[in-house]
C-alpha cells in the first residue's frame, strides 16, 4: 500500500488541521516518531452544502404521526415499522395472524406473512424482510428484498446468529467472553456480520492480516461504529498505537481510513444521516457525564469551529442544520455509567472497549433509519 501525496490530499490535511502540525490527519500521517502505519486513504471532495434535515415518520402508540402532525392508523392493528422508498412510503402493520405490508397513501395490501418472525433490514431504496417459521432455530427460510414495487425472494435458509442486530442492511452479533477471575467482567472478542441480500457471513477482525484474530492486544480490537449502505464504519488501533476510523465497504472489498486524529469529535444524527463534528480547536477536553445515561445532555462546544464529514455521502460538507442532534455514547467508567458527549478517538476507543454485564456494547449509529427494526412472532 501506498501513501496518497497528491496536492488534493495535502490540502484537505491543511483544511481539517487548520495548518496545526497536531491537528487532524488524512491520510493517516502520525504524529508521533513512531514508525508509519501504512494506510489507504479515502479522497473526498469538499462541498459548499449544508446537510438538510429530511422530514421524518415517527411512531406512535401503534400509529405513525407523518411529517405535517396527521396521525395515521390501520384497523387491523399497530402500525409498527414505516419506510421511504424512492419518495413513496410503507408500512407494516402486525395482525393477530400475521404481518401486512401496505401503501401509506393508498392502504393497500402489497404483502402478507402468516404465522411468522418477521425481521426487516433496510439498505438505500429498499428494504429486506427475513421470515422465519421455526422460532426455535436461527434459520430464516425466506429472504424478501422489496423495491417499493415488487417483493422478490434473494435468499434461502439463511441462518442469522440468535442475539443479532439490525444495522442497516446487516445483522451484527457481538462476542464476549469472561474475564478469568472476574465476577463481573467479561471481554470483548469480536463481531460476526451478515450481508441479508446476499447471504455470506463474515468477520470484521482479519481485515488487517497482520493482526491477530481475537487477540488480547489492544490494537487487535476493532469496534463498529454502524453501518451505511454498503459500507461499515469502524474504530481502531494502528500498530502505531495512532487511533482510526475506516470503512469496508462490502461490495467492492476494499477498506479506507476515513480518519486519523488526536483532536476532540461528536457523531451528529438526523434521521438517516449521520455526519462526523471534528473541532478545531486542538485544546478542548472531553465532555462526560458519570453516572447518568440522559439523552437530552448538550454539548458547550455547540459553536466551536469544527469540519465536518458526512458519513453517507462520504463528503467533506460545510455543516448542518440546526435538526441535527449529538449521539450521546454510553459506556462504563470502572463500575459506574459514564455518557460521552464530546471525546477523542482513543476515550471512545476505550469507553466501547469497557463493559460489564449491565452494560451492552452497540455500535454508536445502529438503525440509523427512521422506523425501528422490529423482531416479533405472531401464533
Amino acid at each position: 500500500m501506498k501513501k496518497s501525496t497528491s496536492l488534493f490530499i495535502f490540502a484537505i490535511i491543511l483544511l481539517l488541521s487548520g495548518c496545526n502540525s497536531t491537528g487532524l490527519n488524512i491520510p493517516g500521517i502520525s504524529n508521533s516518531n513512531k514508525p508509519k502505519t501504512t494506510i489507504k486513504t479515502l479522497n473526498m471532495k469538499t462541498t459548499s452544502k449544508i446537510v438538510e434535515a429530511k422530514k421524518i415518520f415517527t411512531l406512535d402508540n401503534g400509529g405513525v404521526i407523518l411529517p405535517d402532525g396527521v396521525k395515521v392508523l390501520d384497523e387491523e392493528g399497530d402500525i409498527i415499522n414505516v419506510y421511504t422508498i424512492n419518495n413513496n412510503n410503507f408500512y407494516v402493520v402486525k395482525t393477530n395472524s400475521s404481518f401486512k405490508i401496505k401503501n401509506l397513501k393508498t392502504k393497500e395490501l402489497l404483502k402478507e406473512f402468516k404465522k411468522c418472525t418477521l425481521h426487516s433490514f433496510q439498505n438505500k431504496n429498499k428494504v429486506l424482510f427475513a421470515v422465519k417459521y421455526n422460532k426455535n432455530t436461527s434459520i430464516y427460510e425466506n429472504i424478501y428484498l422489496f423495491n417499493g414495487k415488487t417483493f422478490s425472494l434473494v435468499n434461502k435458509n439463511l441462518n442469522i446468529p440468535n442475539g443479532s442486530r439490525s444495522s442497516g442492511a446487516y445483522a451484527l452479533k457481538t462476542y464476549y467472553s469472561k474475564v478469568k477471575g472476574s465476577s463481573w467482567g467479561y471481554s470483548f472478542r469480536g463481531y460476526e456480520l451478515t450481508n441479508i441480500e446476499k447471504g455470506h457471513n463474515f468477520n470484521i477482525m482479519p481485515l488487517y492480516p497482520e493482526m491477530v484474530i481475537f487477540g488480547t492486544k489492544a490494537s487487535d480490537k476493532k469496534f463498529i461504529l454502524g453501518t451505511i449502505n454498503d459500507n461499515i464504519f469502524y474504530l481502531y488501533r494502528t500498530v502505531n498505537e495512532d487511533y482510526a476510523i475506516e470503512l469496508y465497504n462490502d461490495n467492492t472489498k476494499v477498506q479506507k481510513t476515513i480518519l486519523l486524529t488526536n483532536k476532540k469529535l461528536q457523531f451528529l444524527k438526523y434521521n438517516n444521516q449521520i455526519v462526523m463534528k471534528i473541532f478545531n480547536n486542538p485544546k478542548l477536553k472531553n465532555e462526560r457525564d458519570i453516572g447518568s445515561s440522559a439523552i437530552n445532555i448538550t454539548s458547550k462546544y455547540t459553536n466551536e469551529p469544527a469540519t465536518y464529514i458526512s458519513l453517507n455521502s462520504l463528503e467533506i460538507v460545510k455543516g448542518v442544520s440546526k435538526d441535527f442532534k449529538t449521539i450521546i455514547v454510553n459506556g462504563n467508567y470502572a463500575t459506574t455509567l459514564e455518557t460521552l458527549i464530546t471525546y477523542d478517538l482513543e476515550k471512545l476507543y476505550y469507553t466501547l472497549g469497557h463493559y460489564e454485564e449491565s452494560a451492552t456494547l452497540k455500535e454508536i449509529f445502529k438503525n440509523y433509519h427512521s422506523s425501528q427494526s422490529y423482531n416479533g412472532r405472531v401464533f
